[in-house]
């Protein structure tokens, strides 16, 4: 990924489907933006620690319309097979890889990206590339 100038980057030090990490990646993504996205690498990591954050009712209509709302704000599902299309807000990139990190940075540049890291390798990856503030 391959930061540029009006990009901004942020990640949890926590690694793996953590709910604390989750729920202070969607208070920063709703901070900056209420249009918000989740990109995942499979809509089945929809039924673990995500499920539990956003409700039955949001993650079903998350897997049918890739769109739901969370607490009267917008939310979207990306995944390598889902394109949302246009955005506006920040993108929690959950537990994807960084090749999927990398097109996604490709694809929407002006974005705000908070990453939530796999595995500390990942993250190790992540930081390595780009500065990122830790949130």
């Amino acid at each position: 990924m391959k930061e540029t100038p009006s990009m901004k980057c942020y990640h949890s030090a926590t690694v793996g489907p953590n709910k604390a990490a989750l729920q202070i990646a969607l208070r920063k993504a709703y901070s900056i933006n209420t249009d918000t996205c989740i990109a995942l690498p499979e809509l089945r990591l929809l039924e673990g620690v995500l499920g539990e954050i956003l409700g039955e009712r949001a993650v079903k209509f998350l897997k049918k319309d890739h769109k739901a709302q969370y607490f009267g704000k917008p939310l979207r599902i990306t995944t390598p097979k889902i394109d949302v299309g246009v955005l506006y807000g920040a993108i929690i990139a959950a537990y994807v890889d960084m090749a999927q990190l990398d097109a996604l940075a490709a694809k929407y540049p002006k974005q705000t990206f908070i990453y939530l890291a796999p595995d500390d390798e990942a993250l190790a990856a992540y930081l390595a590339k780009h500065a990122s503030m830790a949130i």
